[in-house]
């Protein structure tokens, strides 16, 4: 129960700094976050993307290729909240609070941290430090990508006690490499890594 209340206590705090004001600030989208917010709404209206094809695996912006999980996973958002700067990013600030309750498990679950002060201290600056605190507040798909990541972690750990969380682990790698081209080489490196190291434990 305790760390529960310590967990809500940095997910409050880690809130205003990812929402407050999140369609202001930074004020306007940058050109790719608009081309982002743009292929949203064209799916939502048409199924289509700005270049008229139908629910691409890939979507063009400025010359080159995004992943399209971070916009279709922004539609819904885009559908309640209207076509704006607060649709177009709040994805990635509900990433960002839950990767903050992803790594809090982490430490926990591992023992990284010996205390609960440490523990409630560790989780806390993590959860503020400026690169997670900038990539919550834009509409890009490294938020959605690194807690896709982390998410994997945190299942490949517990599968290591409960060989049935194996099933979910593998989909949970394949829909990251979805959200952020980089992770179709990160992905398989991070968990052969991994797999080496429980071998030799």
């Amino acid at each position: 129960m305790q760390h529960i209340k310590l967990l809500l206590i940095i997910l409050f705090v880690s809130a205003f700094f990812y929402l407050y004001k999140l369609g202001m600030n930074p004020p306007g989208l940058f050109a790719d976050e608009a081309s982002t917010g743009v292929n949203i709404y064209s799916i939502l209206k048409t199924g289509k993307d700005e270049y008229g094809k139908i629910l691409p695996f890939g979507f063009r912006q400025m010359g080159s290729y995004t992943p399209p999980l971070y916009i279709y996973l922004s539609v819904p958002f885009v559908a309640i909240f209207g076509s704006s700067e607060f649709s177009t990013r709040i994805l990635s600030a509900v990433c960002g609070l839950i990767i903050i309750v992803l790594v809090f498990y982490l430490l926990q679950s591992l023992k990284i941290c010996k205390s609960k002060t440490s523990l409630f201290f560790g989780a806390l600056f993590f959860a503020v430090t400026p690169w997670l605190v900038f990539f919550s507040r834009m509409g890009y798909e490294q938020n959605l990508a690194f807690m896709l990541f982390v998410l994997s972690v945190v299942l490949f750990v517990k599968s290591l006690k409960n060989s049935k969380l194996f099933a979910l682990l593998i989909p949970v790698i394949s829909i990251t490499t979805y959200a952020d081209f980089p992770m179709r080489f990160l992905m398989p490196l991070t968990f052969v890594i991994f797999g080496l190291a429980q071998k030799r434990n």
